[in-house]
Formats: C-alpha cells, structure tokens, sequence
C-alpha cells in the first residue's frame, strides 16, 4: 500500500448493551475491526451507548459515549463524529464481523480513486451485493442505492466529505437513513462505492429469512400521503408508525419517489461517463 502516512480511522459503533449476548456481539465487532488494522492506520475505537442503565463494561482501549437522550441513528452518529477528529470515519452497527484484509482493499481503491469519498464493503451474504459483483468486470462500483453500493451496516468515508455535507440529518432516526445519504452524497458531487474484495459480514442477513413481516395499526392523521404509497409495491412502507414516518420525512425532503427515480437515471448516466457535476442541480432538498 503506497501511504505516505498513518491513516486515522474513527469507528462508531452504534449499540444498545441490554444483555450478555448484545455485549459480545458488540465486542466482536470491534476486535475484528482492530484485527483487520495494520501500522498503516490507527483505529480509534468509539462505542455510542444507548442502553443508559447498562451493567456491561467496555475494556478500556474502547471510548464509551452514553448519551442521555432517545435513540437517534443520526444524532448518536453525529455525537461520535463531533468527538475526534479524523482522516476517516466508520459507521458501524454492532452487528458485524471484519474480514482481516477488508481496510486494505477499500484502501486499494481509494489511492487508485482519490475522487471517490465514500466506500462500502462487501457482505458475503447479500444477495444483491453478489449479483451486482458478479454482472461487474471492475473492483468495485460506484452507486448510492441502499443496500445494494451502500452497506448502510458500514460506510467508509472521508473526513472531507463530512464537511461538505454539514454532518448527517438528525430528522432521520432510523429508517431511510441510509436512503438520505445516497442522495446527500449526491447532492454535494460526492461518489460512493462498493468494494467487491472488501469483506464485512453483516449478522442480521442470517436473520432476514426467517424474520416474519409484522404489521400495527398506523395513524395516518393529516399526513399529506403521496398517492403511489398506496400501491401494492409499496405496502412495505405501511410496516409500522415509524417506517412510515421516516418514509414521510424523506418525501418532504427530497420529493416525489417517480421524479426522484428520473433523477438518479440521469445522475447514473452522467457518472457512468465521468461527469460529475450535475448532482447538485438534479437533487434539491428542502
């Protein structure tokens, strides 16, 4: 690896400790991701608590920050970032495994393509992360659709970037979180990319098959609901009160889902020939 110095990487894992096994998946995590570092980088390793009351104690190379308020996936993400400055920033869940030599490969691309500011790895058990490898004949592809380019689950990105985007919207406290950055990054001409030789098992695929859908009562209210949400593709979206209030507030950002898709078409399209400076007239946020 061609670095003229150490790297340093902020990991922000995001966790709630309510019993044994949350505690050492949350460990696993971290000493998978410290496995996975050479003399090239120094980690630093930060865990946001939201368990308050929480009887677990971290070992001490871990900074702990507990913030006294309710969960907010955006917020706390935010919280780790305002506490170090870094070259880099990890976004993490707690529920992931490392594979030893995923840093080194995302850092491959990254000297290759200095112009790309954020990155994801690859989790081996995604079905549609493999399908988009396998129809490639690159190392990597350059996206900003959830869980396809973005691993929501682990985002790579530059302290740079982070700047230029003022910082992750706290009116996003879980879902559609991941949706808000795509089209954040797109916004600011930044580009993000999967690295297909990077590896980082996200856990929760191995739960999904045999999660059932569960669906409770929603108040709609005075929501000015966009018609297509009542279409049967979208029936998803009505899961639960907060699925479809996340879903609300990225309409109200970003607009309507149909002239959304023209966008990011165009976007691609742009991208795909190397132009890249058309994101900040395509996409307008309010």
């Amino acid at each position: 690896m061609n670095l003229n110095k150490t790297i340093t990487i902020s990991a922000i894992f995001l966790s709630r400790t309510f019993n044994k096994d949350v505690y050492e998946m949350t460990i696993n995590a971290v000493d998978t991701l410290i496995k996975s570092g050479t003399p090239d980088f120094y980690i630093h390793v930060i865990v946001i608590e939201s368990q308050i009351n929480s009887k677990y104690i971290y070992p001490n190379y871990i900074d702990v920050i507990t913030p006294n308020e309710e969960f907010n996936f955006h917020k706390f993400l935010n919280i780790g970032i305002k506490s170090r400055k870094s070259d880099w920033y990890l976004l993490c869940n707690n529920d992931v495994e490392f594979d030893p030599s995923w840093l080194t490969e995302v850092f491959s691309v990254a000297n290759a393509r200095p112009d790309i500011s954020s990155f994801s790895p690859m989790c081996p058990l995604s079905v549609k992360q493999n399908n988009l490898k396998i129809s490639s004949d690159k190392k990597f592809a350059i996206g900003f659709e959830p869980a396809l380019q973005i691993s929501g689950w682990c985002i790579l990105l530059k302290y740079d970037a982070l700047q230029k985007i003022s910082g992750l919207d706290e009116r996003f406290d879980f879902y559609f979180a991941d949706d808000d950055y795509g089209l954040t990054l797109r916004q600011h001409n930044l580009l993000h990319a999967l690295v297909f030789l990077s590896f980082v098992t996200h856990l929760e695929h191995k739960k999904v098959s045999n999660q059932i859908e569960k669906f409770s009562e929603i108040n709609i209210g005075s929501t000015n609901i966009p018609s297509y949400l009542y279409w049967k593709r979208f029936s998803w979206v009505w899961r639960n009160q907060q699925m479809l209030d996340g879903y609300m507030t990225l309409y109200k950002k970003w607009g309507d889902w149909r002239i959304l898709k023209i966008k990011k078409i165009i976007h691609n399209a742009f991208i795909k020939y190397c132009i890249n400076c058309f994101g900040s007239i395509l996409f307008k946020s309010s």
